[in-house]
């Protein structure tokens, strides 16, 4: 059967519309080794840049959690710390996550320990010290709209030099 029987019979002539067109990107697609390596190298700079500004963010929130400590003066044994958020790129499962041991700053200290033990763990830490601690450790504060730790002296695992 010919294109004229078919189109007599009752059949539709199939009409191709130009805004109907898949569109091409006018880019071509560069799957060399040098191509490759150029994209590479962009999406590091980029990745790097973003790196760069969560640190400047992070820097200017202790500073502003030690301002705010510097306010505070925990009773008994206790000091308040500003929790080191997490790295984005750590990926943990949930229930993993709710025993990992979590980084601080100390932001203040208590001046009166109740016991020569107490006194001698509070005198071994200061302000803006980098800590570890339990993630369950503490009771959670906010002040002044930053999230602090209020937590005993003895819930420190370490400090780190």
């Amino acid at each position: 059967m010919s294109v004229k029987d078919a189109l007599a019979s009752g059949a539709k002539a199939a009409t191709f519309y130009p805004a109907q067109a898949p569109k091409v990107s006018d880019q071509r697609l560069d799957y060399s080794e040098k191509g490759l390596k150029k994209k590479a190298d962009d999406a590091l700079a980029e990745r790097q840049k973003q790196l760069l500004l969560r640190a400047q963010q992070i820097k200017a929130e202790a500073a502003q959690a030690l301002a705010t400590g510097a306010k505070l003066r925990p009773v008994g044994d206790k000091i308040i710390c500003w929790r080191i958020p997490p790295p984005e790129t750590l990926i943990v499962e949930s229930d993993i996550a709710a025993r990992l041991p979590l980084a601080c700053v100390v932001v203040s200290i208590s001046d009166r320990p109740s016991d020569s033990y107490a006194k001698a763990a509070l005198e071994s830490i200061a302000v803006g010290d980098r800590i570890t601690i339990l993630s369950q450790s503490g009771t959670e504060l906010v002040i002044d709209g930053i999230g602090l730790v209020a937590l005993h002296v003895y819930d420190v695992i370490v400090r780190h030099a």
